[in-house]
């Protein structure tokens, strides 16, 4: 079987990471109307808030990893995770692998909390409220757990290792896609150049679609609707609110226009119609990983 690539386990935890934010944006939606219609306040309660940002994500991966050994994400890729020996880890181990997970994940920011609430200094506070902003995205103990994968044999996570399991390609899938991460070309005059320029024409498409869909909601509707009296915060709001669904539709379109996205058709690239479904979801995790660099430096800004 051959060595996981890491950008396709990569990719597959972006896939899974959108599917969770999609189904928190629905039910967040939803709690907005029955908290209006009955005129509650389900949205205020604490355990509610645990539920939608700790419980989904928990149950989500629980649910997946226990059924299949993948998640949507996984299976896309054709990865699955599975025992050193090859076997089904068993909701005992995916379990615990869920809840280290976490751990690694809050420990620091639980920390950062704490210390933030004993000091009574405003600067300070303000300091380490900038710190643990950082640390949501890049937090370094989390980082060291998933770096710990590129210094042993199974090539596995330090919350992999505690429950001696890794991901594995599909058999299934191995044999019907090429798993080497280079893209096959039709046309042997198509160069990388021609490549990397459709990914950056796509990306630039896809940021005018947000930035003008922005620039209409911002002032063509009615500014009553928006979250808060400041423009900078409804920009933001807005920004979030399209950068989720702009790419998604985009790579639908994509998808269902033969495998063909408009950077790929203005640049004539021409490839197999397996690779031209791996480019396009390639891309759109390309566009995510932009839209959040973007969004972090927005949210750092308005914090």
């Amino acid at each position: 079987m051959k060595k996981i690539i890491y950008l396709d386990r990569l990719l597959a935890f972006f896939i899974d990471i959108i599917l969770i934010y999609l189904i928190i944006y629905t039910t967040s939606n939803l709690t907005f109307y029955i908290d209006n219609f009955f005129n509650l306040r389900i949205g205020d309660n604490i355990f509610y808030l645990i539920f939608k940002y700790i419980d989904i994500p928990f149950l989500y991966f629980l649910y997946f990893h226990y059924k299949n050994s993948q998640t949507p994400g996984m299976k896309l890729f054709g990865l699955k995770l599975l025992t050193f020996e090859g076997e089904h880890l068993g909701f005992k181990k995916v379990t615990l692998r869920i809840v280290y997970f976490f751990l690694l994940y809050i420990t620091p920011l639980i920390i950062l909390f704490l210390i933030n609430f004993s000091i009574n200094n405003l600067e300070l506070n303000r300091l380490l409220d900038r710190v643990a902003y950082w640390f949501v995205f890049f937090n370094p103990l989390f980082i060291g757990g998933v770096l710990f994968s590129f210094f042993n044999s199974q090539k596995a996570t330090i919350y992999d290792f505690a429950v001696r399991g890794s991901y594995r390609y599909d058999l299934n899938y191995e044999n019907e896609v090429k798993l080497d991460s280079e893209i096959t070309y039709v046309d042997p005059n198509i160069n990388k150049k021609q490549l990397y320029l459709s990914q950056i024409l796509d990306l630039f498409f896809q940021l005018i679609i947000i930035l003008g869909g922005n620039f209409l909601l911002n002032n063509f509707f009615d500014p009553s609707l928006g979250v808060s009296n400041n423009s900078f915060v409804n920009f933001f709001v807005n920004f979030l609110i399209l950068t989720t669904f702009v790419p998604l539709l985009y790579t639908f379109i994509s998808l269902q226009n033969n495998n063909k996205s408009i950077g790929m058709v203005l640049t004539k690239l021409n490839l197999e119609t397996k690779d031209s479904k791996r480019l396009i979801l390639r891309n759109l995790i390309f566009t995510y990983l932009v839209i959040l660099l973007i969004e972090i430096l927005l949210g750092f800004y308005s914090y």
